[in-house]
């Protein structure tokens, strides 16, 4: 049983910058040992999250519907204005093309981790029945996609959901960050949590918005065969001979494409994966 403990100090937002100041290092590791002692940090896999209900099909917050809920909103503004660096944090502001922005970024992520990987371990805290993953907001969707069950997550452990576990020392916790080349900054998060950030290509991902909406040439995807009703709105329909550029989903056989289905268009990625080859059915940019 961990204990809780206040201390208007430790409980307060701060960051520690230590790669630009590392003698900032000594007071976080006093941060870290405070808040380590009432919320416990451990190395988990998201197989064990899953186990717990944290992720997966038994949880509100991070499942395949809500990646469906993800490849809509960019369906919706497929057609938006062009977002760039100069705009992207007055677009985001907006809930359209905040969501529009995350589903992009939740497919460069996908590509990311079948090309070169992700560099950075995902983090998180428990709050009550789920958790919170930050950072690796997006990142989490992107590996419960791909169904990464083994990949590692941090989580501070609020409500003694992982005392079969053993917690990670500062040291350990600090090792898991110690990647070549990169700057990292912690912050104490109101003495919830010490939160571990890593510097990362924001041009490239505000940049595979632009490009992914091309390869859909602006336009809902064209769907060929059988569907579900509830695809209505999220598909379009042309002539089989008609040689329109975009994303093309093909049916084989009588198969009759549903509206959970859409998720598999996460797989696509401008110049990388243009084709993805399913048992019922093929998905493709020309």
């Amino acid at each position: 049983m961990f204990i809780e403990e206040t201390n208007s100090e430790f409980d307060k937002f701060k960051h520690f910058h230590i790669s630009e100041r590392p003698e900032e290092e000594t007071e976080l590791i006093e941060h870290f040992n405070h808040i380590a002692k009432k919320h416990p940090p451990y190395l988990l896999t998201l197989g064990e999250c899953e186990e717990k209900n944290l992720i997966g099909e038994n949880n509100t917050r991070y499942n395949d519907k809500r990646l469906l809920d993800w490849v809509q909103s960019l369906i919706v503004g497929i057609n938006d204005d062009e977002m760039n660096m100069d705009n992207h944090t007055d677009m985001t502001a907006t809930e359209r093309h905040n969501n529009t922005y995350h589903c992009c970024k939740i497919m460069y992520l996908v590509d990311q981790y079948r090309t070169v990987g992700l560099h950075s371990t995902i983090q998180g805290i428990i709050e009550g029945q789920h958790m919170f993953v930050h950072p690796g907001m997006s990142r989490v969707h992107a590996l419960w996609f791909l169904k990464a069950r083994n990949e590692k997550i941090i989580m501070w452990d609020t409500n003694n959901t992982f005392t079969d576990k053993t917690p990670l020392t500062y040291e350990q916790w600090r090792e898991v960050f110690d990647i070549e080349d990169k700057q990292i900054f912690a912050a104490n998060v109101d003495g919830k949590l010490i939160e571990m950030h890593m510097q990362e290509e924001r041009k490239d991902i505000v940049g595979s918005v632009q490009k992914i909406r091309e390869m859909f040439n602006f336009k809902r995807p064209v769907l060929t065969g059988a569907a579900s009703s509830e695809l209505d709105g999220w598909v379009r329909r042309i002539d089989v001979h008609d040689d329109t550029p975009g994303v093309i989903i093909e049916c084989k056989d009588d198969y009759v494409f549903t509206e959970g289905d859409l998720i598999q268009l996460l797989q696509l990625y401008p110049d990388s994966v243009t084709r993805i080859e399913k048992e019922n059915f093929v998905i493709y940019s020309k």
